[in-house]
């Protein structure tokens, strides 16, 4: 999770995850302009290192009313509030979906990745949810540039391969819902390439597209996903059922393979079993980041210290996914931590921030 790894981009369950309800699947947040964004989502933990973090989503179970708020915010004025998702009425009987999503590292290329989908609402919940894996597309700035690629790979356990020339051989192993022989995911694979004959009226230079996977899933059109089941993006299309008050969870764990494969030669703690460590190593990062929080803020009392995690969470998260986007300051620290500093400089670093202007705690 660090800037170079940009170009392999895991994409959080709730981008894209689809009910049977709307026009298409969602890929990115909506607001109704600019930076405005209409849905509800909160950074909720995270560690300087990026070794555990912690994201929830909430995802009204009706379709989503593009329409409703765009015509209700033309008509308002500059001088009266916005028509806001939750005015609606769309979350009215708690019927929605708290989509919680956990990354933890056992090691810096060996990412454990845990999507809780928990039903809020009195009734059973259909949902589609896709954990996508796609490379970035700098093929085509080049004559000669190489290209990447992503195809099914046999085994016990479903799994994505990914090749790249220069981030090496990874492989995206997909578990079947809750682990105990629930439904395994179907993959669809397209390539990262732009719909020209959608957007310009052109030619495609390749028969699959970007939105090949929308096209599949919610219009069912079989063609637009490759049957070779190779490509530049792809999916693991899972079908849930979640009953009122219920849970269900979909793991997924993202490693080099090549590190994997040296690390079992050597006994070096990496188990077979893709997913047999999950409960042992989130309790462990879970720990740790407990350990770092109360190390940097030890005189306040646990609602001001959850305010200044969630706060940092927010932080943290934006440099994992945007490097660039944040103050070169505070950009530049929170990178040193994930790549450099260790726990000891990060908890030293961080707790005089929480006694300067920079992270201000009130006194007690």
């Amino acid at each position: 999770m660090t800037e170079e790894h940009l170009r392999l981009q895991e994409a959080r369950a709730q981008k894209l995850a689809w009910k049977k309800r709307g026009p298409y699947l969602s890929e990115r947040q909506w607001g109704t302009v600019r930076e405005d964004v209409k849905e509800y989502y909160f950074y909720l933990d995270s560690t300087p290192t990026h070794s555990y973090m912690k994201y929830l989503y909430q995802y009204p179970q009706a379709a989503y009313p593009y329409t409703d708020l765009v015509a209700a915010n033309r008509q308002r004025s500059r001088h009266e509030l916005e028509y806001e998702l939750i005015d609606t009425g769309i979350f009215d009987e708690d019927r929605y979906l708290d989509i919680v999503v956990e990354y933890t590292k056992v090691a810096p290329d060996d990412i454990l990745i845990q999507i809780s989908v928990v039903n809020r609402g009195p009734d059973t919940a259909a949902l589609h949810v896709l954990p996508t894996l796609w490379f970035r597309n700098t093929w085509s700035w080049y004559e000669d540039a190489p290209k990447p690629q992503l195809r099914k790979v046999g085994g016990d356990v479903c799994a994505i391969g990914a090749s790249h020339a220069a981030l090496g051989e990874y492989a995206l192993s997909c578990a079947s819902v809750d682990g105990r022989g629930g439904a395994r995911p179907v993959l669809l694979f397209t390539d990262n390439e732009t719909n020209a004959e959608r957007i310009f009226g052109i030619p495609n230079r390749s028969p699959y597209v970007k939105d090949g996977i929308d096209s599949y899933v919610v219009h069912g059109k079989r063609e637009a996903v490759n049957p070779a089941q190779v490509g530049t993006k792809a999916a693991a299309h899972y079908q849930i059922n979640v009953d009122a008050g219920e849970t269900a969870v979909i793991q997924l764990r993202l490693r080099n393979v090549e590190q994997a494969e040296a690390n079992l030669e050597a006994g070096a703690g990496m188990n077979a079993d893709s997913f047999a460590l999950f409960d042992t190593q989130f309790a462990i990062r879970r720990a740790e980041a407990d350990q770092f929080y109360h190390a940097i803020t030890p005189d306040v009392d646990a609602d001001v210290r959850n305010v200044l995690r969630q706060a940092l969470a927010g932080m943290l998260q934006a440099v994992a996914s945007s490097p660039s986007s944040t103050s070169p300051s505070c950009g530049a620290f929170w990178r040193a931590c994930s790549t450099r500093m260790s726990f000891s400089a990060c908890t030293a670093f961080a707790r005089s921030c929480a006694t300067t202007s920079i992270i201000r705690m009130p006194s007690r």
